[in-house]
């Protein structure tokens, strides 16, 4: 029992002297925020069109359209999403009434300096109270938009380009792991949780 009340005082002083994790820290899972337009409808709408690329964007390299695995995968969580909230996929834009886009937004780097210790109150034992250290957090993000096909654009250009409105965005982003595959699941974790959390969303 004392060996055990040791351990537990001890962990305790240390997390004491620590200070909060950044908000998007707790879990590794992606923070998912979603906004509809002031006067969004779901009864005005029953198909949607789903491009076979998403556009990926980076610091590292200039924008390019993707149709990898990984793509398929983020695309198919859209469409399974909007099928089970009662609209009918179709393959010709023309013929939507929504249509889905999909940005990644590959490498986000942010980079942080300290001018007071960002981990550890002053005062700890082994650190010092002008410790100011600088790091890089690397994090990647999905944005998802639904525009209104109804009405037409105000440009005849094609679908990747259109000047469509956006009814519904959602912003997914967080910590960058070291494995795509990974990051890729946790987006389509928080895919699903945009719609749970946009239940007027549903026809």
């Amino acid at each position: 029992m004392k060996k055990i009340f040791y351990f537990t005082l001890g962990l305790v002083l240390a997390v004491a002297c620590e200070k909060e994790p950044a908000i998007m820290d707790p879990d590794r899972e992606f923070l998912v925020y979603t906004e509809p337009s002031p006067n969004f409808d779901s009864t005005a709408y029953t198909s949607f069109y789903l491009p076979d690329s998403i556009l990926v964007m980076s610091n590292a390299r200039e924008p390019y359209y993707s149709t990898s695995y990984y793509a398929t995968a983020l695309l198919g969580q859209v469409r399974d999403n909007l099928k089970g909230f009662g609209y009918t996929q179709v393959t010709d834009p023309a013929d939507a009434d929504l249509g889905a886009r999909l940005i990644y937004l590959e490498r986000l780097d942010r980079y942080y300096h300290y001018y007071v210790n960002p981990f550890w109150w002053w005062g700890c034992p082994g650190y010092p109270a002008d410790w100011s250290p600088d790091y890089l957090r690397t994090g990647s993000a999905l944005v998802v938009e639904l525009l209104d096909m109804v009405g037409e654009p105000s440009q005849p250009v094609p679908f990747s380009q259109s000047l469509y409105s956006v009814v519904w965005m959602a912003y997914l982003g967080g910590p960058a792991s070291t494995s795509l595959y990974y990051d890729v699941l946790r987006m389509q974790d928080a895919i699903d949780q945009a719609f749970v959390q946009s239940p007027y969303l549903k026809k």
